[in-house]
């Protein structure tokens, strides 16, 4: 079986659902489901 870790499969989630911009504050903790966003490029970060 596949693996994938949490915040691609939430990235993946988030498209399919039809989100294309997402708002937040950048912090350490936060940083890798922005890194995921960046990596998959379907949504765009305000």
């Amino acid at each position: 079986m596949a693996r994938m870790r949490t915040v691609d499969a939430a990235v993946l989630i988030l498209e399919k659902e039809g989100a294309s911009q997402a708002f937040g504050l950048p912090g350490a903790a936060i940083n890798p489901f922005y890194s995921a966003m960046r990596a998959h490029g379907g949504i765009k970060h305000v």
